[in-house]
């Protein structure tokens, strides 16, 4: 049986907890089994990020795109 408390106000947040405050946001998406979403937002928001995010995904369309080209043009 699964002990974790459900949402973050379930937990006491003793002398220890208060130190850690500022992650709350990440300590809520461990909580709720979706960092890799949470990870995917804070890399959206970058600008940086997102320019990496957006060229990586046109490479692999490009490959895509010249894998059935090839393959179904000849």
């Amino acid at each position: 049986m699964d002990n974790k408390p459900d949402t973050l106000e379930d937990r006491e947040l003793g002398g220890e907890g208060r130190k850690w405050s500022g992650f709350t946001e990440v300590d809520q998406a461990i909580v709720e089994n979706r960092l890799t979403e949470y990870r995917l937002m804070k890399a959206w928001a970058d600008p940086l990020s997102r320019i990496g995010i957006i060229v990586v995904c046109c490479v692999i369309l490009a490959f895509f795109a010249f894998v059935f080209v090839s393959e179904f043009a000849g």
